[in-house]
């Protein structure tokens, strides 16, 4: 399994998301700035320009908003996927 260095994470974009009675609800708009998505792997943390450890909000299978500006597109495990620093997810759902 990939580990994300540092401060980064992988995140698995949720394009499709299915109701409680099954149906399957396409993303509106896979182009936004903003994507959901889910943490598969994160990295150690980082340091703050004093030192200090930055600690990792975030645990793999949160569910997150996050900005696609200046994320980096992988393939994961055949799947398409993004790497972004934490500081770029938004909100934890």
């Amino acid at each position: 399994m990939a580990r994300p260095l540092f401060g980064n994470v992988i995140i698995q974009p949720i394009i499709h998301e299915k109701t409680a009675s099954g149906l399957v609800l396409p993303d509106a708009n896979q182009n936004d700035p903003i994507q959901k998505g889910k943490i598969i792997a994160v990295g150690s943390g980082s340091l703050a320009f004093d030192g200090s450890p930055i600690e990792m909000e975030v645990r793999p299978d949160d569910t997150v908003l996050f900005k696609t500006m200046g994320a980096h597109k992988v393939k994961y495990d055949g799947e398409d996927c993004f790497v972004i620093e934490q500081r770029d997810i938004l909100v934890v759902l």
